[in-house]
């Protein structure tokens, strides 16, 4: 707000002109400059902001692999801040729509990361559905040391039941042993909701992994 020296027609204003208001106040000339508003949301930012509310509910559910998928991160994040940050792209979710009313959010599950690091994950990991058994059967040829890999890395599997928003997370067995371990599901699963992943973490916890999505057989 400033106080003004007008020309005559200048003097006679009482409204607003562009944005300026010309008005008096306490015998005075005043011109007051109008407020600029914020601009609203553009699309892309709606459709970025659908990406991280959905990237936090994921989390909830990939929470126990991702408290110990993640141990290379900044120590400025946290273990969901890290998951969140991963998955917070197209690839894995994926979101159409101009106005945050119509926004349309889609979870590509094979693309979540549930785990990051440069520990060697055998290529041998293969899972098989037991509908008798309403279990999971992971087998791993068993790996000595190499590049990127000891003998005392543990190889975790994590199974999320999409329908449910639930999961489990459980150890298969070290690099050095090998072989074959059951997961057994919860009541009600249904197979074609579950997600299964599979990853590595050291024994000590300071090193992990890439997750694979795997398929199952």
């Amino acid at each position: 707000m400033a106080e003004y020296q007008g020309s005559a027609v200048a003097r006679d204003l009482r409204n607003s002109v562009g944005d300026q208001t010309f008005c008096r106040w306490r015998q005075k000339r005043i011109v007051k400059q109008k407020a600029q508003t914020s601009p609203k949301n553009t699309a892309a930012q709606l459709r970025q902001q659908a990406r991280w509310s959905k990237a936090a509910e994921l989390e909830t559910v990939f929470a126990e692999a991702s408290a110990i998928g993640f141990p290379g991160r900044k120590k400025v994040l946290t273990p969901a801040n890290a998951f969140m940050k991963a998955n917070v792209n197209e690839s894995a979710i994926g979101v159409t729509g101009e106005t945050k009313e119509g926004m349309q959010v889609t979870v590509n599950y094979e693309n979540i990361v549930c785990a990051t690091g440069k520990i060697r994950l055998p290529d041998s990991v293969s899972v098989v559905y037991d509908e008798e058994a309403n279990a999971l059967s992971f087998t791993v040829v068993a790996e000595g040391k190499g590049a990127q890999r000891l003998e005392s890395d543990r190889l975790y599997a994590l199974v999320v039941e999409t329908a449910k928003m639930d999961s489990v997370l459980s150890e298969v067995c070290e690099r050095g042993e090998g072989g074959m371990a059951t997961v057994t599901l919860k009541a009600g699963w249904a197979k074609e909701n579950l997600k299964v992943y599979v990853f590595m973490v050291a024994a000590d916890g300071k090193k992990a992994s890439d997750s694979r999505f795997m398929e199952l057989g």
